[in-house]
């Protein structure tokens, strides 16, 4: 990778919420240069303006070659920290990283792998060009053999890393023996959840075909958001108006649901029911049987 950002050699900012971008922007590759100088490669799975602050380019999450296959990587990016005059300790770069099979939600909280890169250790590699443009002098430096670090530590101890990531850092026995046995149960969890799903689809599209026969009913659709996701299915229903109650109790016969709006079939089913009422978007919900 080029030290440099851009083709024009820097990135241009022209408000300060440009110039926090780019920076980020220079911290992202500070790092991507620290790991493709060991020979890693990169490859960005999405960067954008997501993490603590969403200020922009204030995260990317990528895949390293080297590695095992299944580690996805994270960067949080703090710019304005570095910007900022005062030293109060906190990052200006997170890296962590997890294994796909135990990700609930990627973020650093989430993940025992981490290193958190603090101001004073990259400041003196920034360097500000014109038009308030920044880049990172690529150099053998401490923030340098830490980045590296991590990535040569999932390399070099895959069991190891797996077991106390997994295992949130709880290694009870051999880590070999505690990878195999974890991605054993995580495989049949898993197996339930598809052979759950499929049920839980055969059980609710056929009901949504029949709603969107129904007069009151404007649109009717099934969306599968995915295993990583709680509830994981939803009906989503869109009334033409305030239903009569004969059409209340059809639909609530097609989908019988609590009072939190989960079905009575399973919990991973969530019934939505809107429309407009005098012009007014409304949601519809189920009446509470102790009212």
């Amino acid at each position: 990778m080029s030290e440099f950002l851009f083709s024009n050699n820097y990135s241009v900012a022209r408000t300060m919420e440009d110039e926090i971008g780019a920076v980020n922007e220079a911290l992202k590759a500070f790092v991507f240069s620290a790991l493709e100088s060991k020979g890693y490669k990169v490859e960005v799975i999405e960067s954008g303006d997501f993490g603590d602050s969403f200020r922009k380019n204030s995260g990317v999450w990528f895949r390293l070659s080297r590695v095992w296959k299944g580690w996805r990587f994270g960067m949080y990016l703090y710019g304005e920290r570095l910007l900022d005059d005062t030293r109060d300790g906190k990052p200006v770069i997170i890296m962590f990283c997890q294994h796909e099979s135990v990700v609930d939600k990627f973020r650093p909280s989430r993940c025992d792998l981490r290193i958190d890169i603090v101001k004073f250790e990259v400041e003196s590699l920034l360097e500000r060009g014109n038009f308030y443009g920044w880049r990172v002098r690529p150099c053998k430096s401490i923030a340098t053999r830490r980045v590296v670090s991590l990535a040569e530590q999932i390399r070099l101890h895959p069991f190891v890393s797996f077991a106390m990531d997994g295992r949130f850092g709880a290694l009870d026995g051999h880590p070999i023996k505690e990878t195999v046995s974890y991605i054993g149960r995580d495989s049949m969890t898993r197996l339930c959840k598809r052979v759950s799903a499929k049920a839980l689809a055969a059980y609710a599209k056929p009901r949504v075909a029949i709603a969107r026969r129904l007069p009151c009913v404007e649109e009717c659709t099934f969306v599968d958001r995915g295993e990583h996701w709680y509830p994981r299915m939803v009906v989503r229903c869109r009334l033409r108006g305030m239903p009569t109650e004969d059409e209340s109790e059809a639909i609530d016969k097609l989908f019988p649901r609590d009072y939190y709006g989960g079905t009575s079939w399973s919990e991973s089913l969530m019934v939505e029911i809107t429309g407009s009422v005098d012009g007014k978007e409304v949601r519809f919900t189920v009446k509470n049987d102790d009212e």
